[in-house]
C-alpha cells in the first residue's frame, strides 16, 4: 500500500468526479463544465491508482513549503524525471524506484508497451520487451513513473521534534504547457515553470515521511497529463 496523498476537500471531490472517466468522457465533461479544467486536483494522477484523501478538519499544519521556500528544503521537477521513467534508465536518484512506488502506488500504464516511445529524453534506454518479435510485446523492464514527478528534498532537517500525526502543506505549481495533449514541452529538457499564476495544494503526514524509504528525497509521481489516461499510441 503507497502512502496517502492528503489534499483538500474541494481537490478530492473532483479527483473522485473524474477517477473513472477517460480522456473522451473527461474531455466531454469539461465542455460541459469548462471551470473543471482548473478545479483542485484536476491535474493530479488518477485516483484510481494514487492513494488520495482529503485533509482531516483538526489537522495541525506544521511546515509549509513552496518553490520560494528558504529554509532548506527545495521543492522541483526535475526533467529528468519527466515521462516515463523505467527500472533501468541510466540517470536515477539512489532508490528512486522504491522512493516513488512509496508515495505513488503502480503506474497507470505498467504494461503498455507504447509507453516505451514516450520516455523522458534525459533518462532513456532500449527497455526490454521481449525477444519475439512476432507476438504483442511484453515490457519486461518495470515503468516507475510516467508524469511530472515533483522532488521534495531536505526535509529531514525540518522533522525533528514534530508531532507524527501533524502535517506539511505543499504548494504545488503548475505548468499547464506540460500538461496537455501536445507532448512537446512534457518530453523536452525544458525547466518546469514554477512561478505560473495557477497551484495546487497537498499535504503530507510526517509520519508517513518518517516511516518512507528517504525521509530527505520525496519522489511523487503526482501531475498526470492527457495521454497519461489517452493511451501511448505511437
Amino acid at each position: 500500500m503507497s502512502a496517502i496523498i492528503y489534499v483538500t476537500e474541494a481537490a478530492f471531490a473532483t479527483l473522485q468526479r473524474i477517477k473513472d472517466l477517460d480522456y473522451y468522457d473527461r474531455s466531454l465533461l469539461i465542455e460541459e463544465e469548462p471551470a473543471l479544467a482548473e478545479a483542485p486536483g484536476s491535474y493530479f494522477k488518477n485516483a484510481k491508482k494514487m492513494n488520495f484523501a482529503p485533509l482531516p478538519s483538526e489537522a495541525n499544519i506544521a511546515v509549509v513549503i513552496s518553490p520560494d521556500s528558504t529554509h532548506g528544503v527545495r521543492l522541483s521537477f526535475p526533467a529528468e524525471l519527466r515521462g516515463c521513467i523505467f527500472e533501468k534508465a541510466p540517470y536515477l536518484p539512489e532508490g528512486y524506484g522504491e522512493i516513488v512506488t512509496y508515495w505513488s502506488g503502480e503506474t497507470f500504464n505498467l504494461n503498455t508497451s507504447g509507453a516505451v516511445y514516450f520516455q523522458a529524453k534525459l533518462n532513456e534506454y532500449c527497455v526490454d520487451l521481449g525477444s519475439d518479435a512476432s507476438s504483442d510485446p511484453i515490457i519486461n523492464d518495470q515503468l516507475l513513473s510516467e508524469g511530472v514527478v515533483v522532488s521534495i528534498t531536505g526535509l529531514s532537517s525540518l522533522l525533528q521534534g514534530l508531532p507524527r500525526e501533524s502535517f506539511i502543506q505543499i504548494a504545488i505549481p503548475l505548468d499547464t504547457s506540460m500538461l496537455g495533449i501536445e507532448q512537446g514541452n512534457f518530453l523536452s529538457s525544458r525547466e518546469y515553470d514554477i512561478h505560473g499564476d495557477q497551484t495546487d495544494t497537498i499535504f503530507l503526514k510526517v509520519a508517513d515521511v518518517l516511516d518512507s524509504p528517504n525521509p530527505d528525497w520525496v519522489y511523487i509521481d503526482l501531475l498526470r497529463h492527457e495521454l497519461l489516461d489517452y493511451g501511448y499510441w505511437y
